[in-house]
């Protein structure tokens, strides 16, 4: 069905999105002329009632029982009579209208409720037109954008069809939306045109609005986003951007994708220890084999296990020893295989190593297998 979120009291409620904030927008469904008497929940700050202020003579809003004061903030007369009244809320309020004029709900073409911190739109900024075109001008981040138009009703009058063309386009010189209604949207309900619309690239774009009816809306002051490494939105300067402070999810926190030599070591990498690699470590990330004192692990292979060199107790001033961080930099059965020195009861199962992430060149690397005397200098 209409409903996008629920239309308890027999108004819809719809979220709202610009490139400003987030409002929710309630509105009349059904008849065109009905009663005006309504009430609804809030989950905003501030409320603004919206209305053809030639057909609201006189009304009363209460908040959670209480009669709120309803302050006119906006009031303007040409082409046609738009006012719009402010109330203070709090989310969770429930807010009843009630009429004091026996008018029909024409009078009033919606709620809006928003926070006064990221509101969707500033109601200073009116745009009214009647029989004419405007066009208006607003510079777009990308992203997923509502647009709403106030004023579009199904009957001009009792029994009277209203189709007058409401047309508007949004461009960058190549058209982002174009769009005809003759009805209110979405389908059955009253006094608004609710859509939306995406920006794939960050632009000036100019809205442009075409009407035989009577229509009014805000304009829009997107403000300027300065792109960052880590805004998630990967720009031309970046080779990757996933928003994530992470440096072992495929992307480094610096928004340049890994590579073998970058001196972090990775999946699929044995060691990095730069572009030159080392004396135990290739320039292609792989372990260098050397001669074998003993086959530590039993395996009749020389390998990495077994260039474990044995530690003489020599550390340096920070307390961390790189002869005693030795062996695949991986958790699990490998650090516990891995013997430090020559001083264990069980020489695969050494109790004095554990995991730990250490800094070099102070980057996080991929978790190790260190000697638990030494952990605590090596993460400081």
């Amino acid at each position: 069905d209409s409903c996008k979120n629920d239309c308890s009291y027999g108004l819809l409620k719809t979220e709202i999105n610009t490139c400003m904030g987030e409002g929710t927008l309630y509105n009349y469904q059904g008849e065109t002329f009905q009663d005006i008497n309504s009430s609804f929940i809030t989950d905003k700050d501030e409320l603004f009632i919206l209305t053809r202020g030639d057909y609201l003579i006189s009304f009363k809003v209460f908040v959670n029982g209480v009669q709120k004061s309803t302050p006119l903030v906006i009031s303007k007369t040409s082409p046609f009579n738009v006012k719009i009244y402010k109330v203070e809320t709090s989310a969770g309020d429930l807010i009843e209208f009630i009429d004091g004029s026996t008018r029909d709900s024409r009078a009033v073409q919606g709620f809006l409720a928003q926070n006064e911190d990221s509101h969707a739109y500033d109601v200073d900024n009116l745009n009214i037109v009647f029989d004419d075109a405007l066009n208006d001008s607003m510079h777009l981040m990308p992203g997923n954008y509502d647009y709403v138009f106030f004023d579009k009703y199904s009957e001009l009058d009792r029994g009277v069809d209203d189709s007058r063309e409401l047309t508007f386009k949004i461009t960058d010189g190549v058209n982002v939306i174009d769009e005809t209604f003759t009805k209110p949207s979405p389908a059955n309900v009253q006094g608004v045109v609710v859509g939306s619309y995406n920006i794939i690239t960050e632009d000036d774009y100019v809205l442009s609005l075409d009407t035989k009816d009577s229509v009014y809306w805000f304009s829009l002051e997107c403000p300027l986003i300065d792109n960052f490494c880590g805004d998630g939105i990967k720009n031309i300067n970046e080779q990757c951007d996933d928003g994530k402070n992470n440096n072992f999810d495929g992307c480094r926190n610096d928004c340049s994708l890994p590579f073998c030599g970058d001196e972090i070591l990775d999946a699929g990498e044995q060691c990095d220890d730069g572009l030159n690699g080392s004396a135990t470590c290739s320039s292609e990330c792989d372990f260098i084999n050397g001669e074998c004192e003993e086959d530590i692990d039993n395996d009749g292979v020389c390998d990495e296990v077994d260039m474990c060199l044995n530690s003489e107790g020599e550390v340096d001033l920070m307390g961390c020893d790189i002869v005693e961080f030795c062996g695949k930099a991986s958790c699990g059965l490998d650090c516990l295989e891995m013997d430090w020195k020559n001083d264990e009861i069980e020489l695969y199962r050494p109790g004095d190593c554990t995991i730990a992430f250490v800094l070099k060149n102070g980057i996080e690397q991929q978790p190790i297998c260190v000697p638990k005397k030494n952990v605590n200098y090596c993460l400081a």
